[in-house]
């Protein structure tokens, strides 16, 4: 088991398998059956709760895994098409 410290403050007891780069590659893993994920659906997808989606969507995002788009409907996430770039 890991303790980490989340950005936001949220402390996070974790598998090795929740480890960045497993959740990183999980991410991209969903976008090739997914365009667009929330932390909603991600929570829902992964079975965790929508408060680690929301951590792990950020991480992502970070990472330069996603792109995110803030509306008055939610926030979003897509795939960042601009990192091959």
């Amino acid at each position: 088991m890991l303790v980490t410290h989340a950005c936001s403050g949220v402390l996070v007891v974790q598998s090795r398998e929740g480890s960045d780069e497993h959740v990183l590659a999980s991410i991209k893993a969903l976008f090739v059956q997914h365009r667009v994920l929330t932390a909603t659906s991600l929570a829902s997808l992964s079975k965790v709760s929508a408060v680690l989606a929301v951590e792990q969507l950020l991480t992502a995002e970070r990472a330069g895994v996603v792109c995110r788009d803030e509306t008055i409907e939610g926030l979003r996430f897509f795939p960042n098409r601009f990192l091959g770039a």
